[in-house]
């Protein structure tokens, strides 16, 4: 099913993005944009991006063609139009964000939802996931100075992920959406 709006997924790491996002994909059948990167697979058969190396980069870089761009932990993370076009959800930092406002003029809709949480529970599910503490030293460090201040961004909504299930904030998504 065909949708007529993006939703740019906002949040620190460990806010629930990525939760959120399969649960809007399994049970509202929206699609995830797999960003494309330069980074390396974690594991063998990693998913959720699409992974290049940095020769692919320059070449698209120069076909103009990148409409949501970040540059995190020494590697380039992009999406193309057409991807937009034919996905529901993209999960992107605060710069991608300004990014995008001044580089995707297709058809679809921006809604820019922002997932809040306090940095013990963003920890706490990092944890959880398995993340090492290497990684979870690295992307608070990363959100410290990446800019994470709503009012910079303007989001459509600011939901509070701390004391909701990923099902609920999900399901508030989709009220939005289809308001």
């Amino acid at each position: 099913m065909k949708h007529d709006k993006i939703i740019l997924l906002v949040g620190r790491s460990g806010s629930g993005k990525s939760t959120v996002a399969d649960i809007l994909s399994r049970q509202y059948g929206r699609y995830i944009l797999p960003s494309y990167t330069t980074r390396p697979k974690r594991f063998e058969r990693e998913e959720g991006h699409i992974f290049v190396n940095n020769m692919f980069y320059e070449k698209v870089s120069r076909s103009r063609d990148i409409v949501a761009y970040t540059y995190f932990d020494k590697h380039h993370y992009w999406a193309t139009t057409q991807q937009v076009n034919e996905n529901d959800i993209y999960i992107i930092d605060p710069e991608g964000v300004a990014f995008f406002r001044s580089h995707y003029f297709g058809p679809k809709q921006v809604v820019v939802v922002w997932l809040d949480c306090i940095w013990l529970v963003a920890l706490l599910r990092m944890e959880k996931q398995g993340r090492s503490r290497n990684e979870i030293d690295r992307r608070i460090a990363n959100d410290n100075t990446v800019f994470y201040d709503p009012a910079v961004v303007g989001p459509n909504v600011i939901l509070h992920t701390d004391n909701h299930s990923p099902e609920e904030i999900a399901a508030q998504i989709e009220e939005v959406l289809e308001a």
